[in-house]
């Protein structure tokens, strides 16, 4: 993948090939129907780098969720960081890609914790089929505060299929979240990738 190619779409481009392999691991040996979700799209990099990994495995059914209020997002960064501007750019790249490619992508208007609600509560189906509510890939790169970033682990975490990944954006320190989860991180430059093997799941 020519990785350059994303940079205009990524706030920070920091180990973005570490980042697509582990991604296109989990794409290839997990099973299709386990979708990917991303929580904080702004632009939409790192959301392509998770549907070329799809494209790249084969298994093209898998979905990619996308969650992102965008506008007055109730987020601790300041200026205008998730305004309308990356909206329009994400979505744009993003629907293309998966136009071109023949990729499932739908995006989610809203907090994590309404999407969350929306996810277990509703049932989403493709070709006839239920989708399941596990998910293969997490990524939490929404609002950074501790008290979101808790309460979304503390929700989310349960719902990664067995052998999934979900990562922490913008975090270095992995004894951060160890009350939150037990697992034991991979660190990168700036994101925490936790990947959830036989043993961590009850």
């Amino acid at each position: 993948m020519n990785f350059s190619s994303i940079h205009p779409y990524c706030d920070h481009f920091v180990e973005m090939e570490y980042f697509y392999k582990k991604l296109l691991s989990k794409a290839t040996t997990l099973p299709e129907e386990f979708s990917f979700l991303e929580i904080g799209t702004r632009a939409g990099g790192t959301a392509l780098l998770a549907l070329n990994a799809i494209k790249e495995s084969g298994k093209i059914n898998r979905f990619l969720f996308t969650v992102d209020p965008y506008g007055a997002m109730p987020c601790k960064r300041p200026g205008d960081f998730y305004g309308e501007k990356f909206r329009i750019t994400a979505m744009k790249c993003i629907t293309d890609f998966c136009y071109y490619n023949n990729l499932n992508h739908t995006h989610f208007r809203m907090t994590s914790f309404q999407f969350f609600n929306t996810w277990t509560n509703n049932d989403f189906w493709f070709n006839g089929k239920l989708i399941p509510k596990s998910f293969a890939f997490i990524y939490f790169d929404g609002d950074h505060s501790d008290e979101i970033v808790f309460k979304e682990l503390s929700l989310y975490v349960p719902l990664v299929c067995l052998n999934g990944l979900y990562a922490v954006d913008d975090q270095y320190d992995e004894r951060h979240y160890s009350h939150i989860v037990k697992e034991k991180p991979f660190k990168s430059s700036n994101r925490l990738f936790f990947d959830l093997q036989a043993g961590d799941k009850k």
